[in-house]
């Protein structure tokens, strides 16, 4: 047997695991103020709001900037990505570590803000439907997998900063 392919494989794997090494640090915690956020979302104006106690401490080691909004029907949370990470994760994860039942949705097309991820979740009675989608700095780009923008973000880093959204909405239909 020819050593050579198994030789690649072993150069391969030893560059990747440099990587890490070689890549740009990650800033934390960028001040909200120091971020430009919209005024509306999908033609409705938003409403600051503080972050959850549990948002709180997650995004204070986020390398970006963070901020909620809320209007009469949902809350909206906006992260403006900086770089490929791995902090940035699907929402159903969190919902899990909440104790939330979650199940994926279809994805949904809004006619204003695009194609979003879809997770249903209920805990206690009480249902959710939440929608995620990231968006290149230009807008050409979205994504409503957090995993299929990571890989593309680490690959094509200049297509940065991202704007990451999550509308979290009450769901009657799932309890």
């Amino acid at each position: 047997m020819n050593g050579s392919p198994i030789a690649a494989i072993i150069v391969l794997a030893a560059l990747a695991a440099l990587r890490p090494a070689f890549a740009p640090r990650e800033t934390h915690g960028t001040p909200v103020a120091s971020a430009s956020w919209p005024s509306a979302w999908e033609g409705t104006p938003l409403v600051a709001a503080p972050l959850l106690p549990v948002e709180a401490q997650f995004f204070a080691e986020f390398p970006g900037a963070t901020a909620a909004f809320e209007d009469d029907t949902r809350r909206v949370v906006m992260r403006r990505v900086t770089q490929a990470t791995r902090k940035l994760h699907p929402v159903a994860m969190c919902l899990r570590a909440g104790g939330f039942s979650v199940r994926p949705a279809p994805a949904w097309r809004h006619p204003h803000s695009g194609l979003w991820g879809v997770t249903r979740a209920a805990k206690d009675g009480r249902g959710l439907r939440v929608r995620e989608q990231i968006a290149s700095a230009d807008g050409t780009r979205v994504w409503t997998d957090v995993s299929a923008w990571y890989w593309d973000a680490l690959i094509r880093p200049q297509t940065g900063p991202w704007l990451a959204v999550t509308v979290i909405e009450t769901d009657r239909d799932v309890r």
